[in-house]
C-alpha cells in the first residue's frame, strides 16, 4: 500500500513539474519536449528506487527470525556437533566465521570456548532452551540456556548463558561469531604489526600516536622472543568495556586477547585477535606472542604474569592505577609464591589487584634469571 501511495506522489509531481516549465518556456516548444522527456525519466527512477524500498522493507519483515526458526538451525547445530559431522557443521555457519582460524574452538557458553572433538560428551550432559530473541537491523541475537539434561536434589542445576548470532545469507538462516556481526561498517587502518579496526566516529586521526607505540611495543616483543610475526595481528578497539566483552561473548572487560583456547597451545594456528577499549593496549598483545612463541600457558598465573612481565598492567588508566595502589598500600599482605601457582583460574582472577602483579614480578624472575627460552620448558 506504501508502494502505491508514493508511486502515486511521484506522478503528481511529474504533473506539477511539468506544469511549471510549460508555464515558463511557453514558446521553446524543442525545450520543453527535453525537460519533460527527463522528468519522466526521473520519475521513472523514483520508482524503481520507491519500489526497492518497499520490497526491501516487507523482505525484511518478512523474514524476522522466529523461535521456530531459531530451534531450527541450534537443534541442527547440536545435532551435528553431537556427531563430529563438520561438514555439517559449515553449513551452519557464515562463511566470515567458520574461515577463521580457531573456527573450531567454538563458544559453547558465555566467557568458554570448546573444542569441537569435545562437545559431543558435553551435549551428553546438556541440551539448550531458547529464552529470549532480540532482533537488530541485520542481525537476531538468540540467547541461550544450556540446561542440565539431570540433577539431583543436593546439586541443583547449574544453567550456563549463551547468546548466538544469526544472520540471513543466500536465502538461509545461519550461526555468525559476534566479531562478524557487531563490527559490520566498522573502519580500519594498517599499521607495520596491525590492522587496527574501530566505529566510525573513532576517528584515527587522534590515535595515530597510540597505534604507534603499539607498533613499538609490538616489535620489542618480537624481537626479544625471536619470533616471526607472519602477518598482522587483528586489533578491535571497542567504544565500551560492555561492547569489547561482547565481540568474543566475554563479560564486560577493558581487554581480552582471543587465543586458539584459554591457557592452552593445543589448537590449530593462525594469529588470535585482540579487543580493547584503546588503541594502545600491549597486556593483550602480549598473549598472542606467548602463543606465537610456543610458551605453554600452563595456568591463568602463568599466562597473565607472562602478560604483566611484558606489556605491563591489564588495563592502562590513571583512575585504576590509584585505585591499586591504594588496596596495595591497605589490603592484605602478598600472597605466598605457593600459594599463588596453586590457585585456580578463577580465584587467581577474583583477587587481580594483587595477583596480576605477585605473577608478573614471578615470570620476571624466571627471565633475568633462567633467560626467556626457560619459559619454553
Amino acid at each position: 500500500m506504501a508502494g502505491v501511495t508514493l508511486a502515486a506522489l511521484s506522478f503528481l509531481c511529474q504533473d506539477l513539474l511539468c506544469s511549471y516549465f510549460s508555464s515558463w518556456l511557453p514558446t521553446v516548444a524543442l525545450g520543453r519536449r527535453h525537460i519533460v522527456r527527463a522528468i519522466t525519466g526521473i520519475n521513472a527512477a523514483l520508482c524503481v528506487i520507491l519500489a526497492c524500498v518497499t520490497t526491501t522493507s516487507c523482505d525484511r519483515a518478512a523474514h524476522l527470525l522466529t523461535t521456530g526458526d531459531a530451534s531450527s538451525l541450534l537443534s541442527a547445530q547440536t545435532e551435528a556437533l553431537a556427531t563430529g559431522d563438520t561438514l555439517q557443521i559449515k553449513r551452519l555457519w557464515s562463511e566470515r566465521s567458520y574461515t577463521r582460524d580457531g573456527f573450531w574452538y567454538m563458544y559453547s557458553w558465555t566467557g568458554t570456548r570448546m573444542h569441537v572433538s569435545d562437545w559431543p560428551q558435553f551435549l551428553k550432559a546438556f541440551t539448550f532452551q531458547i529464552a529470549s530473541i532480540e532482533h537488530a537491523d541485520h542481525y537476531a541475537a538468540v540467547d541461550v540456556e544450556w540446561i542440565p539434561r539431570s540433577a539431583s536434589d543436593s546439586a541443583p542445576a547449574e544453567h550456563r548463558p549463551m547468546r548466538y548470532y544469526v544472520v540471513r545469507e543466500r536465502g538461509r538462516w545461519v550461526l555468525a561469531y559476534p566479531i562478524d556481526v557487531l563490527t559490520e561498517g566498522w573502519l580500519s587502518h594498517e599499521t607495520d604489526c596491525f590492522v587496527f579496526h574501530y566505529p566510525k566516529e573513532l576517528a584515527k586521526d587522534g590515535y595515530l600516536a597510540d597505534m604507534e607505540l603499539m607498533d613499538h611495543e609490538c616489535a620489542r616483543a618480537v624481537e626479544a622472543l625471536a619470533i616471526d610475526l607472519g602477518s598482522k595481528i587483528d586489533f578491535y578497539v571497542a567504544r565500551t568495556p560492555t561492547e569489547c566483552g561482547a565481540l568474543l561473548d566475554q563479560p564486560p572487560a577493558h581487554g581480552y586477547a582471543a587465543t586458539t583456547y584459554p591457557y592452552r597451545l593445543d589448537g590449530p594456528g593462525g594469529l588470535p585477535l585482540v579487543t580493547s577499549t584503546s588503541f594502545f593496549h600491549p597486556h593483550e598483545v602480549m598473549h598472542v606472542m606467548q602463543v606465537l612463541a610456543g610458551i605453554p600457558g600452563i595456568s591463568a598465573a602463568f599466562s597473565e604474569g607472562f602478560a604483566v612481565a611484558f606489556g605491563g598492567g591489564p588495563v592502562f588508566s590513571p583512575l585504576l592505577a590509584l585505585s591499586e595502589t591504594r588496596q596495595l598500600m591497605h589490603g592484605p599482605e602478598f600472597i605466598s609464591l605457593r600459594r599463588l601457582l596453586a590457585m585456580s583460574d578463577e580465584e587467581f582472577l577474583r583477587q587481580n589487584y594483587i595477583t596480576y602483579l605477585e605473577a608478573g614480578a614471578f615470570v620476571r624472575f624466571l627471565i633475568d634469571r633462567f633467560g626467556i627460552d626457560s619459559l619454553k620448558r
